[in-house]
């Protein structure tokens, strides 16, 4: 077997349940295999008695392949007699019990149908057709309302009034994410009455309260506070009545309150003589002034402040002020309604999965649950069939899954002390939001303890730690070693936190490897953390740096390759900017598993496809089909066909064919007539193809994966085909129905899964760099990596939800912000944050540990300092901690490692190395833009004329700006959208563009979500992708102050508080043989009736400028004043509106019928000119 570390031989020991708490690169999947070998070698019939339990479908794989690999090896090691052994454990491999939660769970229930209470062809439901299943409860649970008795209409209205129905649909969401939680919360919670409520949630603030502040503080606080009463008359400012008022009654309760209200009222004093971050008052100026007090009082009453402010930021931190109250007991009859309304929506749920048979990912899970608990012949059977379980990842497992492996670990009523084996790193827990909880592993390490008769974990000989890593070199293993031990710690007060075991790297190439900090202050951080990446990559692969890899048992040193480079991010809010860099410097890259799949452009394309197939007199479905890019159907040829005779555009399309002569014709119209043909062909074929298969032929027959294959994001992009046509097969194996269905879940999809991944590609090749999530990183390791972005903070949206399966549920009230809130619910949300900020750290040591030789950390700075709460405050606490500061020097020399630490981006010391391949061609176009001709004065004239052209009012802008700019964008067909060769143009303006979008869509939905619009704002926000903490806090800010500024303002009332209005609303309108097109901000009806535009200006100008900028947008005003006029020809008059968000002011202009005749003159005018002008073939 393999040659183990004397650790790693006590973890094969099989007398005695282990945990083993196994670092980074520690050889725990090595562990697995050979404790699996061990079991089985001596009797080949132990593999079936073997349980082995891992997280992923890849996992499971590669434990298989790890064991067939070890037997392979042994067998030309070993004699024959010892061969023949492992031959049949090779052989009933196939059979041994390896395989994920979820699927043991499936294969039990398939074995035990009946008794689990399920069909016996029963099939899994994928988890996106369960979104759509939850939310069709969820809407159905709000329909039954409508069937209230009378008397209970009053209750309702106030729980929507107090909670309003956009929180409500995602509670109810939430609570069916999670059965097993809910569960417990209604056995504990759901007949609980209000006075046990009351007692419940006081017992909780009265212990929290209890570990902040002692008895003797309480004592010192009344003789303080009876020194200021003793002979002092009641102040005559009103500040000062009302603290002489509350320190009589602090006085007087003392005396006669129970603990509770003593507590209480001594809060009250200690958020009353301080401030709001809990720090002491230097004067009496909220305290009732100096006036308002005797000479003698004045000092008290600052001495009781300053003995106050020594616990209350302890006080405010933990959520303790105010107490409980009646804020309290009003949630407690809200949420009795709401665990009501689940109770509907949950078995509405239920019923739709057993109309077609079919269980969710949860009910694997629970469903297994409750057949091992209700049925002991069921459990005993299964439990016996096993004589060791392993569990791997353990760190990643829940109370739900452990629960279930338990179970099978009992004989004879109680828990086998030699059965079980887990193995994971609690350090690299990073999964809570899939409900893992790092608490079960250390419970788990007690349990098992306390079963061998030992309080002390450390005692028990079964809980083993490998300290050896095989993984960093030593350079790399002392930086882990010291930032860690600091920023990995447990804290009582924090379940969630775990210790930090120091690592000893096993390998021996001391002085070899780099780790290097970036400290970069730039106007511009993003862009230069990303060049700082860019040129250290070149710099690598120019300069033939080197690193080490394994080699027939041995590590050899080699050039580093692209394929050896990781760059891991904690999100996606940069990854434009990274990518486009990357493609500067001519290195190639691939990102893997983005998100927003179902909001994919070539996703849509297939749904209007099928929306087609399904429905043939769907013009718009085949509008959107001809012009997507599986046919690129010029307008102008469009338009020729839609003039033919027929009812629908089928019919036109079919009668332009039947007239047109394809060997006469251009390629634009050749290319619609062979489009029609496959359309026709499809038609035919839709009805007796399976889903799958007719998305196969439709690939096929347009040759989709060669197209694909040669743009930039081309695998990507195949890949994120496969994955529908895989999800249209887990569609169909359902049952759930035919191409109607699978359109009607499509929708549901693209409507409400904005979280789900692209598809995976594969990550082994030597010639990319991948750009990667961290999470995504868990399990790889990199010989190089990049980790940029430390200065800044990234935490999850919170919802205002918080469910806990120990403490209950609480949802934020309407109209209160994130540091306010009643007790419970704080209370709720400060152990969601403990969870989250713990969760923060690990995934720090997780993205640090996936390097193996180098590391290359990266942050923007700003006044030389980090911000709070960031991984580079925290690294520079460590250092503080060991009497470094990263801000003062250029090199931190500590006796494990050398930390280099650089100021500005590394320059290029060698000429660009030539780009290849895409990147070339990508190259060579943008110089051809860049040095272009002007337009030539004789050209060929296009044949037969240019045909219709679309022109949008910043095309007719651009063109009367500057005609030289208008033939490089439009004519050279460099468009807007064309990313790929303009994105570096798009990004000197990043923020500020993406600011005027945001507010342009918090404009637009504003009156659709009144009565929640934090999370209105929030659900932008990450439609827009922007995930930075210190980000999504400017753009929070921006968001509401616009909103403030326009409800505040008589103008902005006007327009938002339209009784009839309309939101980005486009208009297309014909002009001779063309069209004028454009999307308007809001259509309203004004208080004369007349619809008026109004088009949002979000960029700060100064109120004397006004006439001044508006002139720039005079021919913009026009065409819009144009568009209107087609859409409502009664009007006398046409107001178009420019909204000056800030500082407020409205440009206003009214067109007459007779100037919007000028203006149609005018645009015509311009257009001949624009067709005259450029009527040729660029040569």
């Amino acid at each position: 077997m393999t040659k183990l570390t004397a650790t790693q031989q006590k973890a094969l020991a099989l007398d005695k349940n282990i945990s083993v708490t196994a670092g980074a690169g520690s050889g725990k999947t090595a562990i697995l295999v050979e404790r699996f070998l061990k079991i089985v070698s001596r009797d080949a019939g132990k593999v079936r008695r073997v349980l082995a339990i891992t997280f992923t479908k890849k996992a499971v794989a590669e434990m298989r392949e790890r064991v067939a690999e070890q037997i392979n090896k042994l067998l030309d090691k070993s004699p024959a007699q010892e061969q023949n052994k492992l031959l049949q454990v090779r052989d009933h491999l196939n059979s041994a019990s390896i395989s994920t939660i979820h699927s043991f769970c499936a294969s039990v229930l398939r074995e035990f149908p009946l008794e689990a209470g399920l069909a016996p062809d029963f099939n899994e439901m994928d988890e996106l057709r369960s979104e759509v299943f939850k939310y069709e409860a969820v809407d159905r649970a709000f329909e039954s309302l409508e069937q209230l008795p009378q008397d209970k209409e009053t209750d309702w209205m106030s729980f929507f009034l107090a909670l309003n129905t956009a929180k409500i649909r995602k509670a109810l969401k939430a609570m069916l994410d999670k059965p097993y939680e809910m569960e417990q919360i209604e056995s504990r919670f759901g007949q609980m009455k209000e006075e046990d409520w009351r007692s419940f949630l006081h017992n909780i603030w009265l212990e929290k309260i209890r570990q902040i502040v002692q008895p003797w503080v309480v004592e010192e606080a009344i003789g303080q506070a009876g020194s200021i009463l003793r002979d002092c008359p009641v102040p005559s400012h009103e500040d000062g009545s009302t603290v002489h008022r509350l320190l009589t009654q602090f006085v007087r309760e003392q005396k006669t309150a129970n603990e509770i209200e003593k507590y209480k009222i001594l809060v009250r004093v200690i958020q009353t003589f301080t401030t709001q971050k809990g720090t002491a008052y230097k004067n009496l100026g909220k305290l009732g002034t100096n006036a308002g007090w005797p000479q003698e009082k004045r000092a008290l009453l600052v001495e009781l402040s300053e003995f106050c402010a020594q616990w209350a930021p302890q006080i405010l931190q933990a959520g303790l002020a105010p107490p409980p109250g009646e804020e309290d007991e009003q949630w407690f009859k809200y949420f009795r309604m709401l665990l009501h309304l689940y109770e509907i929506t949950r078995e509405d749920y239920t019923r739709q999965k057993k109309e077609i048979g079919v269980v969710d990912y949860e009910d694997l899970l629970l469903l297994t649950l409750h057949l091992l608990r209700s049925n002991e012949a069921v459990r005993s059977e299964l439990a016996s069939r096993f004589d060791f379980i392993m569990v791997d990842e353990f760190q990643d497992t829940n109370e739900l899954q452990w629960e279930i492996i338990r179970l099978l670990a009992v004989e004879n009523g109680e828990p086998a002390g030699d059965k079980v084996f887990i193995v994971g790193d609690p350090k690299q827990s990073i999964y809570a939001f899939r409900n893992a909880d790092v608490r079960v592993f250390k419970n788990v390490k007690r349990d098992f303890a306390r079963s061998a008769g030992h309080s002390d974990v450390k005692q028990y000989a079964g809980n083993i730690i490998f300290e050896d890593s095989f993984r960093f070199l030593p350079v790399l293993n002392g930086f882990i070693n010291f930032v860690f031990s600091h920023i990995l710690q447990e804290d009582p007060a924090n379940p969630f936190t775990v210790e930090y075991n120091p690592l000893v790297s096993k390998r021996e190439l001391p002085g070899k490897g780099q780790i290097e900090l970036a400290l970069l202050e730039s106007e511009q951080p993003v862009k230069e953390e990303a060049l700082y990446m860019a040129r250290s990559i070149r710099y690598l692969l120019d300069n033939k740096i080197t690193c080490f890899k394994w080699r027939e048992d041995k590590e050899e040193e080699t050039d580093i390759k692209y394929g050896d480079i990781a760059i891991l991010l904690r999100g996606r809010t940069h990854l434009l900017q990274i990518e486009q860099t990357l493609r500067d410097h001519g290195i190639p890259f691939k990102t893997v598993s983005g998100i927003g799949f179902w909001q994919k452009q070539e996703i849509y394309d297939f749904y209007h496809i099928l929306r087609f197939l399904n429905s043939p007199d769907d013009d718009f479905a085949l509008l959107a089909v001809l012009r997507s890019t599986f046919f690129i159907i010029a307008d102008h040829i469009l338009l020729r066909f839609t003039q033919m005779p027929g009812d629908t555009l089928v019919e036109k399309l079919r009668q332009f064919t039947a007239q047109t002569d394809a060997t006469a014709q251009d390629e634009e119209t050749n290319a619609l007539l062979k489009a029609a043909v496959l359309i026709d062909k499809w038609l035919h074929l839709r009805e007796r193809l399976p889903l799958e298969d007719l998305l196969h032929r439709i690939i096929d027959d347009l040759r989709l994966r060669s197209v694909l294959a040669a743009q930039i994001n081309g695998e990507q992009l195949i890949a994120n085909i496969d994955k529908l046509i895989e999800a249209a097969q887990g569609f169909s194996s359902s049952g759930a129905g035919g191409l109607s269905d699978f359109l009607y879940y499509l929708e549901d999809l693209m409507d409400k899964s904005e979280k789900e991944g692209e598809a995976p590609l594969i990550q082994e090749d030597d010639s990319t760099v991948k750009i990667i999530t961290i999470h995504s990183a868990k399990g790889l390791q990199f010989p190089v990596v990049f980790l940029p972005f430390l200065n800044q903070g990234k935490s999850g949206r919170s919802s205002g939800i918080y469910l806990e399966p120990e403490n209950g549920l609480a949802v934020n009230l309407a109209g209160e912000n994130n540091n306010a809130g009643f007790y419970y619910y704080r209370h709720l949300r400060r152990i969601a944050r403990q969870r989250e900020e713990a969760e923060k750290r690990r995934l720090f040591y997780v993205a640090i540990t996936r390097a193996r030789d180098y590391l290359f950390l990266s942050a923007a700075i700003k006044n030389n300092k980090p911000e709070d709460n960031t991984p580079l405050a925290w690294l520079q606490e460590s250092f503080l901690k060991g009497e470094y500061d990263l801000f003062a020097e250029e090199s931190i020399e500590h006796p494990d490692f050398k930390l280099r630490i650089v100021r500005q981006v590394p320059p290029v010391e060698k000429e660009e190395k030539e780009s290849t391949g895409f990147f070339k061609e990508v190259e060579q176009l943008e110089q051809f833009v860049r040095d272009y001709r002007p337009v030539p004065k004789e050209a060929a004239l296009l044949e037969g004329g240019m045909g219709p052209i679309v022109f949008s009012a910043t095309r007719i802008m651009t063109y009367l700006h500057d005609p030289q700019e208008y033939y490089r964008r439009y004519h050279l067909g460099f468009f807007e959208h064309d990313y790929e060769v303009f994105a570096r143009d798009i990004y000197k303006s990043d923020l500020s563009l993406l600011k005027g979008k945001l507010v342009h869509r918090y404009l637009e939905l504003l009156d659709q979500s009144p009565a929640d619009r934090e999370a209105l704002i929030h659900n932008i926000l990450f439609e827009y992708e922007v995930y930075d903490e210190k980000l999504r806090r400017e753009f929070f800010d921006e968001l509401r102050e616009t909103e403030q500024r326009a409800l505040e303002s008589e103008k902005g009332r006007k327009i938002l508080h339209a009784a009839e209005a309309r939101n980005e609303t486009s208009i297309t309108v014909r002009l001779g043989e063309d069209f004028l097109t454009g999307s308007i901000d809001r259509l309203y009806r004004n208080e004369q009736g007349l619809w008026e535009v109004v088009d949002y200006k979000t960029n700060r100008i100064n109120p004397t400028a006004l006439n001044r900028e508006a002139k720039k947008y005079e021919w913009q005003m026009k065409t819009y004043a144009l568009q209107v006029s087609r859409l409502y020809p009664q009007q006398e008059v046409y107001p178009v509106s420019l909204y000056f968000l800030h500082p407020d002011l409205l440009y206003k202009v009214e067109y007459s019928r007779e100037e919007i005749e000028k203006i149609t003159d005018e645009l015509l005018q311009t257009i001949r000119e624009i067709k005259t002008k450029f009527p040729f073939i660029a040569s």
